[in-house]
């Protein structure tokens, strides 16, 4: 694994051979999950993810150090239902690599908790475009509301390589990074609370939405890989993100 991102020392069981950096304290570590081997978050003490469907580690071609969760769309994802990853009024940042499968402009999901469920968490997603000659949209968004979201087009040349994403508020300003530069943000968002309506009861998801903290009630399914997804109770800095995208590097 290629993580160069700085934490405190942790136990070893729970940061492995990361390699720190970056400053990012301990406390805002939520989650990272490399999906170099399995499902399980080495820099935090939340469970691992449950696979739905075929969702598997694939090392055998998209690799950062080990591996990155595979999915072909069919109704395949992970997930994993905890507390941990329901914010309120708090910044957070959600950060991760995808490669997409499908060339075509259409809705898929890709990391988040919620969405699409009644008004509640957040979520990153792909979005079609209607003019059918332009590329679609990476969409961060707030309780499910396009006007509590930042959303920038999609690289052109997306299939077969993958894209650095970070979404976050931060300092109140949602903001959202696409490989290391910040390419859309929006005040105001201070006050948003992402937990009003559901206690906790939709758990975090990558590769789907609307996931119940048992896994049920999926909707919609990411074709493609998805790798080295971080979650911080906090915002980044511009320095953090790059360093982020820099260091987590496919082989």
């Amino acid at each position: 694994m290629f993580c160069d991102v700085k934490l405190p020392i942790l136990p070893c069981s729970l940061l492995v051979f990361c390699v720190l950096s970056v400053n990012l304290p301990a406390a805002d570590v939520i989650a990272h999950y490399p999906f170099d081997k399995d499902l399980s978050s080495i820099a935090g003490a939340v469970p691992e993810m449950t696979s739905n469907g075929d969702a598997h580690v694939d090392a055998s071609t998209f690799k950062f150090g080990g591996g990155s969760l595979a999915m072909d769309g069919e109704d395949d994802s992970a997930w994993v239902g905890e507390p941990a990853f329901q914010f309120h009024q708090e910044d957070f940042a959600i950060s991760f690599w995808y490669r997409r499968n499908n060339p075509d402009n259409i809705f898929e999901p890709l990391v988040g908790h919620g969405d699409s469920t009644g008004d509640i968490g957040y979520a990153v997603r792909l979005l079609p475009n209607p003019k059918k000659n332009e590329p679609g949209w990476i969409d961060g968004l707030l309780n499910d509301g396009p006007e509590k979201g930042v959303q920038t087009p999609q690289p052109l040349e997306q299939t077969g390589d993958f894209q650095h994403v970070v979404f976050q508020r931060r300092e109140g300003t949602l903001e959202l990074f696409l490989n290391g530069e910040l390419v859309a943000s929006k005040p105001g968002f201070g006050e948003e609370d992402l937990g009003r309506k559901s206690g906790f009861s939709y758990a975090f998801a990558v590769g789907t939405r609307s996931t119940k903290m048992d896994g049920s009630g999926s909707k919609g399914s990411f074709n493609g890989n998805i790798d080295e997804v971080w979650v911080f109770n906090a915002g980044l800095t511009p320095g953090q993100v790059k360093a982020l995208k820099e260091k987590n590097k496919p082989n």
